[in-house]
């Protein structure tokens, strides 16, 4: 837990969160309004933006609660709550607007830009969080950016 919130502090992190909070409180306050009956990319992207959020702070929650399991208490660490309210918030936020998505549009449209959306945007919070891609080499790199590239057109093929 102590390392995760040391992680948390990174100042790429930081910017990350309250870019992403940025982006989607501009899209829900200007963008959704005038666009979201004609253009399908913005319900998912508020869902996919938050959902980034969502799955590390579920990541967070899961670990607290694995930790509590084997005997390291954290229901006293405020950063459990932090991650049990944070769950709570994007998952609600998340639900919203995936349902005016697929209110609005078909869901054979809504669900694979989603997927695709949703993926890129756990990856780069992950990658971001977790400095995964540091310790991979260059053909490490290339391959699952092509792998991840023949998933999305893969999956707009179908």
């Amino acid at each position: 837990m102590a390392d995760l919130a040391l992680k948390m502090k990174d100042a790429v992190f930081i910017l990350y969160v309250v870019s992403v909070i940025l982006v989607t409180l501009f899209i829900v306050i200007y963008v959704a309004p005038r666009y979201g009956r004609s253009n399908i990319i913005v319900y998912i992207s508020v869902c996919s933006l938050i959902g980034s959020l969502s799955v590390l702070s579920v990541k967070g929650l899961g670990l607290a609660i694995k930790e509590t399991l084997s005997g390291n208490q954290q229901l006293t660490n405020l950063l459990t709550y932090f991650w049990l309210a944070s769950v709570a918030a994007c998952v609600s936020v998340q639900l919203v607007y995936l349902n005016k998505a697929l209110d609005m549009f078909n869901t054979s449209m809504v669900t694979p830009i989603y997927y695709v959306f949703f993926t890129t945007f756990v990856i780069l919070a992950s990658s971001i969080l977790y400095k995964e891609w540091s310790c991979l080499g260059a053909s490490d790199i290339l391959g699952n950016v092509i792998g991840f590239l023949t998933t999305i057109i893969g999956i707009f093929q179908v």
